[in-house]
């Protein structure tokens, strides 16, 4: 049945190949969307945390200013700290400033309070709290037992 009708089968075995090479195509072409979306969002929360370790010591940082520095929305910058940190904007950025406190109370003799404005928290009660939270122990502390690790 099909030798007297070449052309409406070869036609009709086009047509599917053509349909399924059509939807390859397209499957491919919205993986790589989502592949430079995603690279997008990466790029953009880099260079959101790179302006954080660049102004962490500001303690006026704020969401709204590393949003306007990588030209998005502070909800937007907000969101993917959280998506793909599984963190919030702040937690991060009290994380930065925490490990550069440590850095500080090891390797220099600053007093504890100077350390705390020297990485962005005004408030060295708030400061003290928030490292003995983080690290389970007290900047002091911390502070000691560096020294001795150092000797």
């Amino acid at each position: 049945n099909n030798a007297k009708f070449p052309y409406r089968y070869e036609t009709h075995l086009h047509t599917k190949e053509a349909s399924a090479c059509s939807q390859n195509t397209a499957e491919e072409l919205v993986q790589g969307i989502h592949s430079k979306r995603k690279d997008s969002k990466a790029r953009a929360l880099s260079s959101a945390k790179q302006f954080v370790y660049k102004n962490y010591a500001d303690p006026n940082l704020s969401l709204a200013e590393v949003a306007e520095s990588v030209c998005l929305s502070p909800n937007y910058v907000s969101q993917l700290f959280r998506r793909y940190d599984n963190c919030s904007f702040t937690e991060f950025l009290n994380h930065v400033r925490i490990e550069m406190a440590k850095k500080l109370l090891s390797s220099t003799h600053m007093r504890v309070y100077e350390v705390a404005l020297a990485v962005g928290y005004q408030n060295s009660k708030y400061f003290f709290h928030l490292f003995k939270q983080v690290t389970g122990m007290r900047p002091k502390e911390f502070y000691e037992s560096a020294i001795n690790k150092n000797q």
